[in-house]
């Protein structure tokens, strides 16, 4: 996968990081988040976290999950931020279980 590529470079990570606080501050404003989480209403959603991920902390899932009027948190642990590949088993049972519960 050739995505994966930039993985193998030193501090990739810390990069990933930087840019991402970066994008998530010129993009979503606090304003700007809290209407998108009032449209949201009661809509069903499933809030997917790994309980490793390096990049968006396990808490900061969390208070997303706690902000939404009608949401689930599934916390993965030994996964990261890509459970579909670090743990897609893990992740297809979680889908599976929130979309009959929804329906």
């Amino acid at each position: 996968m050739l995505y994966k590529a930039p993985l193998c470079l030193e501090a990739w990570d810390e990069a990933l990081n930087e840019i991402s606080k970066l994008s998530y501050e010129m993009i979503l404003s606090p304003q700007n988040a809290l209407a998108l989480i009032k449209s949201i209403g009661d809509l069903p959603v499933l809030v997917v976290a790994g309980a490793e991920d390096a990049l968006v902390p396990l808490k900061s899932s969390q208070v997303l999950a706690s902000k939404l009027t009608n949401s689930r948190l599934i916390e993965i642990s030994g996964c990261g931020h890509l459970p579909h590949e670090e743990c897609p088993t893990t992740l297809v049972s979680a889908l599976g279980s929130f979309s009959v519960k929804t329906h």
